[in-house]
């Protein structure tokens, strides 16, 4: 057993999940502080597990986590997992083809979260349901917004063919 070096004393502080409770269901910009790519429990899909700061007026600063499927046999997981990785990618304005997870990193993208209230099993949980303009139809995709790093970035170069866009 090790001493600490000075006593504590959280006796007024108090408890709770802190920064992880569920937040309201809505929809709120946030900014991508974490995202990799791993297999399922079952090893019959791969997902993008993300996890999000909420960066708006409400609950900023509140972390939200997110998975997206990247690879599957089974076809209507794997066309709900282009749709919402479309709907991402073009929101942070980095492309439709990455191979990297760094990319994504630090960006902000509208989501929708959904609330689902607890149960006997687990406790209240919030849920990603949408990203970028299907989360938000308001919402202009970061390579649209003039004079951002993010638009130059992703802008064309004069004579180069944009690549196909794929998976």
């Amino acid at each position: 057993m090790a001493r600490l070096n000075h006593a504590i004393d959280v006796t007024e502080e108090k408890g709770g999940l802190g920064e992880f409770e569920p937040v309201p269901a809505g929809v709120y910009p946030a900014q991508i502080v974490s995202a990799e790519e791993e297999p399922t429990k079952d090893g019959s899909s791969w997902v993008l597990k993300m996890q999000f700061s909420i960066v708006g007026p409400n609950y900023p600063g509140r972390r939200i986590w997110g998975r997206v499927i990247t690879s599957s046999s089974d076809a209507q997981k794997m066309a709900a997992g282009k749709r919402h990785l479309a709907n991402l990618l073009d929101a942070l304005g980095v492309g439709r083809r990455i191979s990297d997870t760094d990319v994504l990193l630090n960006k902000v993208t509208p989501i929708k979260v959904k609330y689902q209230a607890a149960t006997e099993q687990y406790p209240a949980s919030n849920n990603i349901v949408e990203y970028g303009v299907a989360a938000d139809p308001s919402f202009r995709p970061a390579n649209d917004v003039p004079g951002t790093a993010s638009a130059s970035a992703a802008a064309p170069k004069p004579g180069l063919k944009k690549p196909p866009m794929s998976f």
